[in-house]
């Protein structure tokens, strides 16, 4: 069973994607990362530069609760603002796992977001910040790069299906 993250800044459709995903798939598993974060009393904003140790922990959850379903036979679809400076702490929690990055442009990400009302730290300042951080991870990272400005759901899985052997 297999563990695919798919990860970007806030806006690119990582919820929708992985959510989509997981439904066609018999045995599959959304798992969204920032539910975890809802469980502590007291949260810091996990974009605040005080968040590290708080999200360290919320991070060890969710791969707990993957490691779980992928133990139980099920394939796992994980979203979040997930970027590849997260895999050294991703590959010891979770062994090999599959990575997705989804872009968009900053325009469609502040769209999208604004529409929100149950995701307040995603504020525009903290788009912009996580824009730029993926960008600038895009020009590094050698994976699956999918850029969902303009593309519906249906047409971002069949890339995925036909371009990248995802299932």
């Amino acid at each position: 069973m297999t563990i695919t993250i798919i990860g970007g800044c806030p806006g690119t459709g990582k919820t929708t994607l992985a959510s989509r995903l997981a439904k066609n798939n018999r045995r599959g598993v959304h798992v969204e990362t920032d539910r975890f974060f809802d469980f502590i009393a007291n949260k810091i904003d996990p974009s605040k530069p005080g968040a590290h140790q708080q999200n360290e922990v919320v991070l060890t959850a969710w791969c707990a609760a993957t490691l779980a379903y992928q133990a139980a036979g099920y394939e796992v679809f994980i979203d979040g603002v997930i970027g590849p400076w997260w895999f050294e702490q991703l590959k010891a929690a979770l062994g090999d796992f599959h990575y997705v990055m989804l872009r968009s442009d900053l325009q469609t990400c502040l769209d999208r977001v604004a529409t929100r009302e149950d995701q307040a730290s995603a504020t525009v300042a903290v788009v912009r910040r996580m824009h730029e951080q993926f960008e600038s991870a895009a020009t590094e990272y050698s994976g699956i790069i999918l850029n969902t400005t303009g593309r519906s759901p249906d047409a971002l899985l069949e890339m995925l299906y036909r371009d990248n052997g995802l299932r």
